[in-house]
């Protein structure tokens, strides 16, 4: 039996092979570890700060402080296995007791100033003034 290249099973047949190659690539080995450092970004609606991430408090948990302006807030970050981050900023002053969360997507790697980046962008937002619109962070990045 011949098979032609408009034979529908072989069509159907390279269609699912490429579907699994292409999930198979995209998986946890292209995860961006995140790390301890001092990173610059965006926080809830554009506003820039400074994440200072100090130790590692568990398996993909790290702590650490954010300063936005003179506050200067307690934060915990959680990576998911598909590489996203999930950052909850501990409220002080009028607010404090209170939380604000961004969730992002997986890193994207970029290049700012001949330097490369994972740049996390937020797709959620929470809390008091958080919708999460145009919050990042960058953290630099050689490579895997």
């Amino acid at each position: 039996m011949k098979f032609r290249l408009d034979d529908r099973r072989v069509r159907r047949a390279i269609g699912a092979f490429v579907v699994v190659a292409a999930v198979g690539a995209s998986g946890l080995a292209d995860r961006v570890p995140f790390r301890i450092g001092t990173f610059r970004g965006q926080w809830c609606d554009g506003n820039p700060v400074v994440y200072s991430v100090t130790s590692q408090s568990a398996p993909m948990q790290w702590v650490g402080r954010i300063q936005n302006g003179s506050a200067l807030d307690r934060l915990r970050i959680t990576q998911s296995d598909d590489g996203s981050l999930r950052i909850v900023r501990f409220l002080s002053g009028a607010y404090e007791g209170q939380t604000q969360e961004i969730t992002t997507r997986p890193a994207s790697v970029r290049i700012f100033d001949g330097q490369s980046y994972a740049q996390y962008w937020a797709e959620t937002g929470s809390g008091p003034s958080c919708t999460g619109r145009n919050a990042d962070l960058r953290m630099p990045y050689d490579g895997p």
